[in-house]
């Protein structure tokens, strides 16, 4: 089974499966994850391929909409810095976007080499340890492309994020900053639901990390680490009520 909510990917690794894995079968594929949960609670597979980035319920979303299930899981995805390398050990593997044949091929046969039954109590397993590191692990660890290579970050460490044209410079508890090829619209993206909030055009904060709020200039916040960070007008209502809702 497929899903991925962009339709010529969906037929591009149907197309890739009959060419390089002609013994696979495919016995569905959808474009939208709402739509697919219902079959997958309906129907008996062997492996799914979901992508990560989806509208409505990403990959690590519809996951956690399910009870246990005895299928695999291989994610998809064009953007490794999502760290999908650190559940490769609960998820059977995962493939980054555009899918390569070999990789593909690599894959399928590892599945194939390793399975027991169509419906493997090993699966079944693989799919609690993946949901309990969904639980406790999504959304505590990035890894960010440098010049360098990579960084590998807690994400509570990260203070604030500021827009640099294309790029974005991450600032950190410990004084340290980072300058990452990302703009800000992928970090607000990425950050939504952990905890952190676009105040302004070029600003992204950790809410946890907000010290003060002061009227003059318009109105700021201070960060724990002294930095001071602009609220844009269209901006100041909202950054308020979430103050106001903060438990000391």
């Amino acid at each position: 089974m497929i899903v991925d909510d962009e339709k010529h990917c969906t037929q591009g690794l149907v197309l890739q499966l009959k060419e390089v894995c002609p013994q696979v079968e495919v016995i569905a594929t959808f474009n939208s994850s709402v739509q697919a949960l219902d079959f997958v609670r309906q129907n008996s597979f062997d492996l799914l391929f979901l992508d990560v980035e989806m509208p409505q319920l990403n990959g690590f979303d519809f996951l956690k909409q399910l009870e246990s299930h005895n299928f695999d899981v291989v994610f998809t995805t064009a953007y490794d810095q999502f760290a999908i390398k650190a559940f490769k050990f609960s998820a059977f593997d995962y493939l980054l976007k555009p899918i390569d044949d070999d990789e593909l091929k690599a894959v399928i046969a590892k599945w194939e080499k390793t399975k027991k039954t169509p419906a493997s109590p090993q699966a079944a397993m693989r799919f609690e340890v993946l949901l309990e590191q969904l639980n406790n692990q999504i959304g505590k660890k990035l890894v960010l492309p440098t010049a360098e290579g990579m960084e590998l970050i807690d994400v509570d460490t990260i203070v604030c994020i500021d827009s640099d044209s294309n790029y974005s410079r991450l600032f950190f508890s410990d004084g340290e900053s980072l300058l990452v090829s990302r703009t800000l619209k992928d970090f607000e993206d990425l950050l939504d639901t952990k905890g952190f909030m676009r105040i302004h055009h070029s600003h992204i904060v950790n809410i946890k990390k907000m010290r003060k709020y002061l009227k003059a200039d318009g109105g700021y916040v201070v960060m724990s680490n002294g930095r001071k960070v602009s609220i844009s007008r269209a901006r100041k209502d909202q950054v308020l009520e979430v103050i106001s809702q903060i438990s000391l």
